[in-house]
């Protein structure tokens, strides 16, 4: 009997998009296991360690916490492991990594060899079963993508909504980098509406399992749902021509400058994010100005990540100029994140 892990945030609030995964799950015969209420605060990998999945399912923010538990626990190793650990995590990465670029190293017996050894650091949080690790409900940083990939575990994204019943995209082994999403189930149509000239906009949902609308909402329901029965996700991105689904943002987010020019904020995030690995959260907020901060050295640190950060923008308008450090995290409890942890 397989076992089907799904990682929820907190059990009876969250668990998964919808009912799907369980669903699936059942249909293969396999044995659900859900995380109780501390998951977030440290059990979640006790309870994987017991449970053993064969499939993994959480949203990021479950990534980022197992992210921390294995680098705590890594850093316990004597010079003489890490040394191990770190040869066998190269070839793992560089295997992956290679496929993604579209070739097959030639490593003779030393990629089986690190497969070997991750295994057993797999085996200690209850993952060497595991065959599958999907992600969804919101973005995932390519730090932790990266950071898995070290460790053999390839995060396969799975896009959707409730009002589509469940995803609609997937992640396969063809995708070419960590921006791609995934590509659409074969009978489900995508569309770009009002996209621009590098071929962004806002994507568009067209299947028989999207809803027939939200109850007692007939305006919202319009504004979602179009004659021509198009679901407006009011999420924006594009396809590329192998037909893989980007996406950098929500349309509602969008930040347009003095100048007219369009900033998704979560490319902008990440960029900080990746120089900064130390913070929890980053929200691009336009021109409003936030009053917050803690010591001068923490700001004088958070400054210097955030120009290195800028040396990538894409261009000087999304570069960041100002930034301020909020008393307390986002959390559900306080209003600023949503069930999925986004914001």
């Amino acid at each position: 009997m397989s076992g089907f892990m799904i990682g929820a945030i907190i059990a009876g609030i969250y668990i998964t998009n919808s009912s799907d995964a369980v669903h699936h799950a059942l249909n293969l015969c396999g044995s659900i296991h859900i995380a109780d209420k501390d998951a977030m605060k440290g059990s979640l990998m006790n309870t994987i360690a017991k449970a053993k999945p064969t499939r993994f399912f959480g949203v990021p923010r479950v990534f980022e916490k197992m992210q921390d538990k294995i680098s705590l626990v890594e850093k316990q190793n004597y010079s003489f492991l890490q040394i191990i650990l770190n040869w066998a995590k190269y070839y793992a990465s560089d295997y992956h990594l290679s496929v993604m670029n579209g070739t097959i190293p030639k490593y003779g017996g030393r990629y089986w060899f690190a497969q070997n050894i991750l295994t057993s650091i797999k085996t200690v949080f209850g993952l060497e079963k595991c065959k599958y690790f999907l992600t969804g409900g919101a973005p995932i940083s390519h730090e932790t993508k990266k950071f898995f990939l070290d460790y053999d575990i390839r995060l396969y994204e799975i896009y959707g909504l409730s009002e589509t019943s469940g995803g609609v995209a997937f992640g396969d082994e063809q995708i070419k980098d960590f921006d791609a999403i995934g590509r659409p189930v074969n009978g489900i149509k995508f569309k770009i509406y009002k996209q621009n000239a590098e071929g962004y906009g806002e994507i568009c949902i067209k299947t028989r399992s999207n809803f027939m609308g939200y109850v007692n909402e007939p305006e919202k329901t319009n504004e979602t749902l179009d004659s021509d029965g198009w679901l407006h996700t009011g999420d924006y991105g594009c396809l590329d021509e192998q037909g893989y689904l980007y996406i950098t943002g929500r349309i509602k987010e969008i930040v347009i400058t003095s100048g007219g020019e369009n900033i998704p904020p979560h490319h902008v995030e990440n960029l900080i994010k990746t120089q900064l690995p130390g913070i929890s959260n980053v929200f691009l907020v336009g021109d409003q100005i936030l009053k917050a901060g803690p010591c001068s050295k923490v700001q004088y640190a958070i400054a210097d990540g955030i120009k290195r950060a800028n040396m990538n923008a894409i261009s000087n308008a999304q570069k960041v100029q100002k930034f301020r450090i909020l008393p307390n995290d986002f959390t559900m409890i306080t209003g600023e994140l949503g069930p999925t942890l986004k914001i």
